[in-house]
């Protein structure tokens, strides 16, 4: 006998069976085709089966007024140095508590937290100060900058031995925009040598030393006083200033370890 609600329910049954069936394997298929997809998830896999340890830091704004521009302008400097660690690192603004959290995925082996800190605890503002502008300053008087974060092109550091004692020593060169590239052209075009001063959030930190005019807009200083890890430095140069005053809330450490 023809039963045609029983017939009725399995023609339903059968279409929602295609359906999940459709939905199932589309996912898989554009997972296998998404190359992006793939590597983040070979990463994540990658830190659970490992030693892991993450770094979450919670820096409070203290400024009383900001723009939302300061804030994005700080959230993107702050991803640029959480690259330095790992490209899966994450930076927020948290606006209820007037707070900027960033999280970094690490190895164990790569975590120095000490060094962590440092990085993101800077502000980030250089100048450069000639020899005429250095007296005048030491004198009291009122100074002006060669060049700062605004005329800056490029930043390299460099770990070399030195010709005259054969140890290593560190350098930073800082090249300047065709602005500062042409004062330094004229000014070093009349002189048998020239000193120029790095100033670092207010301090004099390194020197430079020149025999023969500038014509490429770079400096090139070492000699650095009172300044823990040029290199750190230098990559902070690079990335750019914060515009906010921040201050460290919260520092977390977890480790993970696999099967726990």
């Amino acid at each position: 006998m023809f039963d045609g609600k029983k017939n009725k329910l399995s023609g339903i049954k059968a279409a929602v069976s295609i359906l999940l069936c459709i939905f199932l394997f589309i996912p898989l298929l554009s997972g296998c085709t998404n190359i992006e997809d793939a590597e983040i998830t070979e990463a994540e896999d990658k830190y659970q089966d490992a030693d892991v340890e993450g770094v979450v830091l919670i820096y409070h704004i203290d400024d009383e007024e900001y723009t939302e521009e300061d804030v994005e302008s700080t959230i993107q400097v702050m991803k640029e140095r959480t690259n330095v660690y790992s490209k899966y690192g994450e930076v927020y603004y948290k606006k209820s508590t007037d707070d900027i959290v960033i999280k970094i995925p690490m190895y164990a082996a790569n975590l120095n937290i000490d060094r962590i800190l440092y990085l993101f605890e800077q502000k980030g503002n250089f100048y450069v100060l000639d020899d005429d502008n250095y007296s005048t300053m030491q004198g009291g008087g009122r100074f002006l900058a060669l060049a700062d974060n605004n005329d800056l092109s490029a930043v390299r550091y460099r770990n070399e031995s030195a010709l005259d004692s054969g140890m290593a020593k560190e350098y930073i060169d800082l090249t300047f925009n065709e602005a500062v590239t042409g004062r330094l052209k004229e000014y070093t075009a009349h002189t048998d040598g020239s000193n120029y001063y790095l100033f670092y959030e207010g301090r004099l930190v390194g020197d430079g030393y020149t025999r023969t005019q500038i014509t490429n807009g770079k400096i090139e200083f070492t000699n650095f006083k009172d300044l823990k890890e040029p290199e750190t430095i230098a990559e902070v140069i690079r990335i750019g200033p914060v515009k906010l005053n921040l201050s460290l809330k919260l520092q977390d450490v977890n480790h993970q370890k696999s099967g726990s």
